[in-house]
């Protein structure tokens, strides 16, 4: 091959690379706000956060040793902050708002609304409702936010139980 090849192949490659690393460095970007964001969140509070799983638009993070519980989702600048002191939990439960299709089967795109809804020891409050997914705000694309929905309510009710 000749330089004159070698150049233009290289410059074609890059330009077909190129999109794709951006597209990763502004998902790190929204990655690493979330994360400040739910951190900062904990700060506020005089918590640290233990485990946390970031979510497209959300975060949710725990602090074990204070048993305490962080919710942060931005959508279209409309920002959601939910903390939950789990010692005040009675019960948590994972709620899937669902429609059915014309075959009468569910898909993961049947689902309208993915939820963790706390019930508080004192019956005088009001449920606490975090919705990991909504189809209305997140778009149809469902990517992990059940099987992380599923993985917290384990989280929770080891540590309501304990």
């Amino acid at each position: 091959m000749d330089t004159g090849t070698i150049i233009i192949t290289s410059i074609l490659i890059l330009l077909c690379i190129l999109p794709f690393i951006m597209m990763n460095n502004q998902r790190r970007k929204k990655e690493k706000k979330l994360l400040h964001a739910i951190q900062k969140l904990a700060t506020n509070n005089q918590t640290t956060i233990s485990h946390f799983d970031l979510m497209g638009k959300a975060a949710i993070g725990i602090d074990v040793n204070k048993n305490q519980l962080y919710f942060y989702k931005n959508v279209n600048e409309h920002i959601t902050t939910i903390d939950v002191i789990l010692d005040n939990v009675k019960q948590c439960r994972l709620v899937k708002t669902q429609r059915k299709n014309a075959t009468q089967t569910l898909t993961h795109s049947d689902i309208d609304k993915i939820e963790l809804v706390f019930q508080m020891h004192d019956q005088l409050l009001e449920p606490i409702h975090i919705e990991l997914y909504n189809v209305a705000t997140d778009g149809f694309n469902i990517n992990h936010e059940l099987q992380i929905a599923q993985k917290w309510l384990g989280i929770i009710h080891e540590k309501v139980i304990d």
